[in-house]
């Protein structure tokens, strides 16, 4: 993340998946959900390419 100058926020699992199946519903790891400010899921089952395609659609409504 400090390479690539992200500045989200990102969720470490060390339980593989266990502790975040609780809140989240997802099929495979890694897996990429994105939750806004107020603790809503903005964008879920994101994987490969998606979540960035998904970041840059949202920063680009922002504009």
């Amino acid at each position: 993340m400090k390479k690539y100058q992200i500045k989200f926020n990102s969720l470490i699992d060390t339980t593989e998946g266990q502790r975040v199946k609780e809140n989240f519903p997802f099929s495979g790891i890694p897996h990429g959900i994105l939750i806004n400010g107020n603790g809503e899921i903005v964008a879920n089952q994101l994987h490969n390419g998606l979540l960035k395609k998904k970041l840059e659609e949202l920063a680009n409504s922002k504009s």
